[in-house]
């Protein structure tokens, strides 16, 4: 099943999830999904930029799908940490300005997959972050301590790990968690209007000085 719908907006690309029915949860083949809409996306030679967003009004994603991966058997799941951090790095190395737009939950694996991003959007009125696996016994892997570690306040970062808690929109802007946070009504107009003055950055410069920001993530 589909998962993920690619459009796009003059220089900006806009990746879809459009399974809110679950959550829009990760499987092995959401993840697959994932990792090939960025492959597509860096076909493309010009300037630009890039958003994550949901069709969801509840949620932007809760990130694993615990049911389907207790379903395959324990001897799987170091296979899936693996499948995971590839695609977590896979969007966080794309050689485009990327923004997530956050208009609904972003917990656990949503979370961190948020954190990739150059910059986060969210919404103000409805909504929260968390990363829960302090509470679900789901231990970060490396690459998602090095992923999380992106986040510029570390004594929220700090907090938020270790306690479990969830926070809105503003409180995610006011810890700098993420850029900005509007409406529902204001969100998806503000987020393109920024990735559109990304998208007149030169391509090459801002990739370069993006690496060298998370040069850790390259040494993974």
């Amino acid at each position: 099943m589909k998962t993920l719908t690619l459009s796009k907006e003059g220089s900006v690309f806009i990746v879809t999830m459009i399974n809110g029915a679950s959550a829009n949860t990760f499987t092995a083949d959401v993840l697959d999904e994932h990792i090939t809409i960025c492959d597509e996306i860096e076909k493309s030679t010009d300037n630009g930029a890039v958003i994550l967003t949901s069709n969801d009004p509840k949620f932007w994603t809760n990130g694993i799908n615990l049911e389907w991966l207790m379903a395959q058997g324990g001897d799987y799941i170091p296979k899936f940490k693996d499948h995971i951090d590839k695609m977590l790095l896979r969007w966080a190395r794309l050689r485009f300005p990327t923004i997530a737009c956050l208009n609904g939950h972003a917990f656990g694996g949503g979370a961190i997959l948020s954190c990739c991003f150059d910059f986060r959007f969210m919404r103000s009125d409805r909504g929260f972050f968390c990363f829960p696996e302090v509470d679900v016994n789901i231990p970060f892997t490396d690459v998602m301590h090095e992923i999380i570690d992106c986040l510029p306040n570390k004594q929220a970062l700090w907090d938020l790990a270790l306690t479990g808690r969830r926070i809105g929109g503003q409180e995610a802007e006011k810890l700098n968690v993420v850029s900005a946070s509007y409406p529902e009504e204001e969100l998806n107009k503000k987020t393109l209007e920024f990735a559109q003055v990304l998208a007149s950055k030169n391509r090459a410069t801002y990739s370069s000085i993006k690496k060298g920001l998370k040069r850790q993530l390259y040494s993974l």
